[in-house]
């Protein structure tokens, strides 16, 4: 059976994070023949996060003149439980997946958590995870808080996983940054993406009655000895 094979005029590849603190980098690209004998595209990134131990999905977006979709055609490191690190590789099968079409084609590699975190969440409240369906269904999991790598509290145990799972900080909980939830079926253990606790309230409103009462005192001084208020600066030069 002769190989068959599509042109590509072009191949332009990006790359786009989703916020959460995990990116990718040093995106690089080559020809090469699969067992088949058709030509594949190897696919060279860098991921990287916080910390090693955040599974991420990772998907290519084609974009082929006005048609874009999510490719099915790729192995390697791609799909879900990819762990950061330097030189993943992903093999895209484009005769495959396009085959009959001539063009420019661009890819957009896309990366973000399998689960979600926000990025910060107020002391004293609750957050609600975003989990990929890839956890097993049907097995118990317990959830619990992690900083810096170190346990801190099991928050809650579930027999079945849903698409959000809420999640109640304990009250002591530190306004600081690097927390991190961690999912475990008692064989596996799954991290989130690191986020941050804020404080109840802002340092700059703790600040100002510091600020404030200060003020307070001088200007009841002035009343009181039936002074004027000081007159403002008149402009410079005059």
């Amino acid at each position: 059976m002769k190989a068959l094979n599509i042109y590509i005029s072009g191949l332009f590849i990006f790359f786009t994070t989703l916020g959460f603190g995990q990116k990718i980098e040093n995106v690089s690209f080559t020809l090469g023949i699969s067992a088949d004998g058709n030509q594949v595209y190897n696919i060279y990134y860098d991921l990287i996060a916080p910390y090693d131990s955040i599974p991420c999905e990772i998907r290519v977006r084609v974009t082929a003149q006005e048609k874009i979709f999510y490719s099915a055609e790729v192995s390697g490191d791609a799909g879900n439980l990819v762990f950061p690190g330097k030189r993943k590789h992903i093999v895209w099968d484009h005769v495959k997946e396009l085959i009959h079409y001539s063009g420019s084609v661009a890819l957009n590699l896309e990366v973000s958590p399998n689960i979600k975190a926000p990025k910060f969440i107020k002391k004293g409240k609750s957050l609600t995870l975003e989990v990929d369906s890839i956890f097993s269904e049907g097995k118990k999991h317990t959830i619990n808080l992690y900083r810096n790598g170190v346990p801190l509290a099991k928050l809650n145990e579930l027999s079945n996983m849903g698409a959000t799972i809420p999640a109640a900080l304990p009250p002591k909980s530190k306004a600081r940054k690097n927390y991190q939830i961690m999912i475990s079926d008692g064989e596996n253990n799954y991290y989130s993406n690191a986020f941050k606790v804020k404080p109840k309230v802002a340092t700059f409103w703790k600040v100002l009655p510091i600020i404030a009462v200060p003020a307070y005192f001088i200007i009841n001084n002035y009343l009181e000895d039936n002074k004027s208020l000081p007159e403002p600066p008149s402009n410079f030069g005059n």
